[in-house]
């Protein structure tokens, strides 16, 4: 993946984590490396995604974000994503929401 790309990625995701969280909230980001494998995750404890908004979440100009979002970077994130041949889910924890992005194979690199 380019480095530019990566960046976009991160940027984005963590742009949006900031937004879910309140004054004094919390960001975890981890990743993990295994043979042929690369697992991105962010988590932050907002108030998560309600499920009838997760298959929607993605798609071009949609946005929760009042004043603020254009509704592209999730959906631009999951072009990056998908054009070096990973994943991006979304699934909500006891805290808020988890974004993972997976590599697999030679897109690990």
């Amino acid at each position: 993946m380019a480095k530019g790309d990566f960046q976009q990625v991160i940027s984005n995701l963590l742009s949006n984590a900031i937004d879910a969280c309140s004054v004094g909230g919390e960001i975890a980001v981890s990743a993990s490396q295994g043979e042929g494998h690369f697992r991105l995750a962010i988590e932050d404890d907002g108030r998560g995604v309600p499920e009838d908004l997760k298959d929607k979440i993605f798609t071009p100009l949609f946005t929760t974000k009042q004043d603020v979002g254009t509704g592209l970077g999730l959906r631009v994130t999951k072009e990056i994503v998908e054009k070096y041949g990973g994943t991006i889910t979304i699934k909500n924890s006891s805290l808020g929401a988890i974004f993972l992005v997976e590599f697999s194979d030679s897109h690990s690199h």
